[in-house]
């Protein structure tokens, strides 16, 4: 996150106190986000975060694109990649496969939408 050049660092929140740090602008959900982004001529955005943030963007049906990173492990507790907060359901297209070191593989796959037909 830290190579990112501050000036497209975007973080979402849901609290109206919070304090960006220097550099970092806030907005209070993803449709907010892009519209800055927008505003600045970026028209790609990497989400970094977790369950809840992955959620917010798909169910609002903002996301083009995954790339999902396997690595060799087998957990049986953890977190969500992308929350349960709200419901949705996309098919995916396989559209890469990159094999990474340490056994790591990821894949990349466009988000079919309705009335999508690539």
């Amino acid at each position: 996150f830290s190579r990112i050049p501050t000036e497209n660092q975007i973080m979402i929140t849901t609290r109206h106190d919070l304090e960006a740090p220097v550099g970092v602008t806030i907005a209070h959900s993803p449709n907010e986000a892009i519209k800055i982004l927008e505003c600045r001529g970026i028209d790609v955005l990497y989400l970094i975060g977790g369950g809840m943030l992955n959620n917010s963007f798909l169910a609002q049906g903002l996301v083009d694109e995954i790339r999902l990173t396997v690595t060799p492990y087998v957990l049986s507790h953890g977190k969500t990649v992308f929350g349960t907060f709200q419901q949705f359901e996309y098919q995916l297209e396989l559209v890469g496969t990159e094999q990474l070191n340490l056994g790591r593989v990821r894949h990349q796959y466009h988000v079919k939408k309705k009335g999508n037909t690539r």
